[in-house]
C-alpha cells in the first residue's frame, strides 16, 4: 500500500510542478507532443525514437529500463560504454511544429558516474524546415535537482521561423562511466511567455570628496534624482566612502549591513521602494573588504557580495579577499555581483552566469569599457556597471550599450528598460546563452600548472 501511495505522490508531484512551471513562464496550449510513457516493441524498446552517434567507436550504450523510473514506467537509458570521450543519445521526430510559435520542454534524467551533469548531458534541439542552414540548434539552460534525487531540464523555446518539425535529442557526452535514465517527458506548445521587464538606472558620480559622510549625502541626492525614473533598480560606484577622500580603509571600515552607511542607504531604498546596490569598505573581525551590498525595496539586505580580486592598491592597504560568486533572488530576477577588477578575470561573470544570473551590476572604479562589453558577449548576459574614471553603462548580451552616461556630462544617470524574455539568437551560435552554458568546461582550468 505504501509503494502505492508513493507511486501516486511522484506522480502528482511531477504534475503539479510542471503547472507550476507553465505557469511561471508560459501557458500550455495544446497536448504534449510525445507520447509518454513510450509504447514499447516486441523487443521492449521504445517506438518512435532512435539511438544516434557520429561514429560507433564513440557510441554510448542504448537500453530501455523498467526498474528505475520516475513516473511507475520506464525510463531510457544512456551508458558511456567505458569510452572516454563517448557521444550519443536517444532522440525523436516532433512532427506539426509552427513557425515562430513557443514550445515549452521539461524532462527529468537520474544519473550516475558524472562528474558534471551540466557539461556533460544537453537536451538539443534540431529544427526542420525551411530554416536555413545557419539556424543553430537549440538547448534548454534550466537545470535543478529535485527532492526525489533527479534532476529537471526545462525551458520555453521559439521555433525559428519557416520550421516544420524538431528533432528532440536526449545526449550524453566524454563520461566513460556515466549512466542516464531519462523519464518524464514533455514537449508542447504553449503561448508566448509574459515579457519581464525591468527598469533599470546606474549612476555616474564623482564627489567633491569633502569627507565621507559628505560623499553619502551626495550619493543620497543622486539616488533621489534617480528614483524620479521609477526604475526598479539602482546602482551606485564602489566604495562610496572612500572615493576622493583621504581616509584609509581602515578608517572607513564598517559593519555591514547595520553600520551608518548601511542604515542611510537601507532607509533610501524603503523610501523610495527600489532595489538598491551600493559598495562600502566592510569590517568584519581582524579583517577588511570591499563589499557590495543589494537592497530590497524595504531596505532589507537581499545579500552581500565581498571583492575576489583585489588589486596591488587594496592589498597594500590591508584589504582581504572574498571567495564566492553568490547569485541572489530578487523580485526582478536573478542578480550577480562583481566589483571594478573582477571584470578584468573572465571566470568571474563566468561563474555568476554559471550559477544563474541574469544580470550582473557591478561598482567599477576605473574599468575597461570594452572588457565590461565583452564579459556580456563572453557570457550573452546583462552587464551594468557605475564608475568613476570609466562611464556607467548598461550593455545587453550583444555588447551593445543601452545607456551610459560619464563625466562628459557631470553627475549623470543612465537608464533603460530590458525584457529579460527576450532572446538573442545569432545566426550558427543561435541563444549563445544556452548555448555557452553546454559548452562550458570546467576540468581543462583544474589541469592549470603551477610556474
Amino acid at each position: 500500500m505504501f509503494v502505492h501511495l508513493w507511486k501516486y505522490l511522484m506522480i502528482l508531484s511531477a504534475v503539479l510542478g510542471f503547472l507550476n512551471y507553465n505557469n511561471a513562464t508560459g501557458e500550455e496550449v495544446a497536448k504534449n507532443k510525445l507520447q509518454w510513457p513510450p509504447k514499447l516493441s516486441s523487443k521492449q524498446m521504445p517506438l518512435n525514437w532512435e539511438t544516434f552517434s557520429p561514429r560507433s567507436e564513440i557510441s554510448p550504450q542504448f537500453s530501455y529500463s523498467n526498474k528505475i523510473f520516475r513516473n511507475g514506467k520506464g525510463s531510457l537509458v544512456l551508458y558511456g560504454n567505458d569510452i572516454k570521450y563517448c557521444f550519443g543519445g536517444w532522440r525523436t521526430l516532433v512532427d506539426g511544429i509552427e513557425s515562430e510559435k513557443y514550445y515549452a520542454f521539461e524532462g527529468y534524467c537520474k544519473a550516475e558516474n558524472i562528474e558534471n551533469l551540466r557539461e556533460a548531458v544537453t537536451v538539443f534541439f534540431h529544427w526542420k524546415g525551411n530554416v536555413g542552414p545557419e539556424v543553430a540548434p537549440d538547448c534548454v539552460r534550466r537545470l535543478e535537482k529535485t527532492a526525489d534525487g533527479w534532476y529537471r531540464f526545462s525551458g520555453i523555446l521559439q521555433a525559428p521561423k519557416g520550421a516544420q518539425s524538431v528533432w528532440l535529442e536526449l545526449t550524453m557526452k566524454w563520461s566513460a562511466r556515466g549512466k542516464v535514465w531519462w523519464d518524464d517527458l514533455r514537449f508542447m506548445e504553449v503561448k508566448k511567455p509574459q515579457p519581464r521587464r525591468v527598469k533599470i538606472c546606474t549612476t555616474y558620480l564623482f564627489p567633491k570628496g569633502i569627507s565621507p559622510e559628505e560623499n553619502v549625502k551626495e550619493f543620497c541626492r543622486i539616488i533621489d534624482r534617480a528614483a524620479e525614473l521609477k526604475p526598479d533598480i539602482i546602482l551606485l560606484s564602489e566604495t562610496i566612502t572612500v572615493v576622493n577622500v583621504t581616509t584609509t580603509y581602515q578608517q572607513a571600515a564598517e559593519n555591514v549591513p547595520d553600520g551608518p552607511t548601511g542604515r542611510i542607504m537601507s532607509a533610501k531604498a524603503k523610501e523610495h521602494h527600489v532595489n538598491l546596490i551600493y559598495s562600502v569598505n566592510e569590517r568584519a573581525g581582524r579583517y577588511i573588504y570591499n563589499t557590495e551590498v543589494l537592497l530590497d525595496r524595504e531596505g532589507e539586505m537581499i545579500g552581500k557580495y565581498r571583492k575576489v580580486y583585489i588589486p596591488q592598491e587594496e592589498l597594500f592597504g590591508g584589504v582581504s579577499p572574498g571567495e564566492k560568486f553568490p547569485v541572489f533572488d530578487t523580485d526582478i530576477g536573478k542578480i550577480g555581483l562583481m566589483i571594478c577588477i573582477d571584470t578584468a578575470f573572465p571566470e568571474a561573470a563566468r561563474a555568476l552566469a554559471l550559477n544563474g544570473a541574469e544580470m550582473i551590476f557591478t561598482p567599477t572604479w576605473g574599468a575597461n569599457p570594452v572588457v565590461l562589453r565583452a564579459r556580456a558577449i563572453d557570457n550573452g548576459i546583462y552587464i551594468v556597471n557605475a564608475g568613476y574614471d570609466v562611464p556607467s553603462m548598461i550593455i545587453n548580451p550583444l555588447g551593445k550599450v543601452l545607456a551610459s552616461a560619464d563625466k562628459t556630462h557631470g553627475d549623470g544617470l543612465a537608464f533603460t528598460e530590458i525584457d529579460l524574455s527576450k532572446e538573442f539568437r545569432q545566426p550558427w551560435l543561435g541563444n549563445w546563452k544556452n548555448t555557452v552554458t553546454r559548452m562550458r568546461r570546467v576540468k581543462p582550468y583544474r589541469t592549470l600548472q603551477e610556474p
